[in-house]
């Protein structure tokens, strides 16, 4: 995110020293920056489904190991 911000501030910045500041540059720009921020929302978005969905594998795959570690224990007693 702060590497798109940075980059976002550079474009704007060369824009305005290139043209003359308008209602419409500050609008188009305004529309590409939330395009941007949404497309990084939903990247992130995604990537925190991904890891809670290992987590959760995870954590089935440790109780299922638990599970017959016990059970192994019990007979064994």
């Amino acid at each position: 995110m702060k590497r798109l911000v940075t980059e976002m501030i550079a474009e704007v910045e060369v824009l305005e020293t290139e043209t003359p500041a308008t209602e419409e540059l500050y609008s188009k720009l305004e529309v590409k920056v939330r395009k941007k921020f949404n497309e990084e929302i939903d990247r992130l978005e995604k990537s925190f489904r991904r890891i809670n969905e290992a987590l959760e594998i995870q954590q089935q795959n440790l109780y299922s190991m638990m599970k017959e570690q016990i059970d192994k224990e019990i007979r064994s007693l």
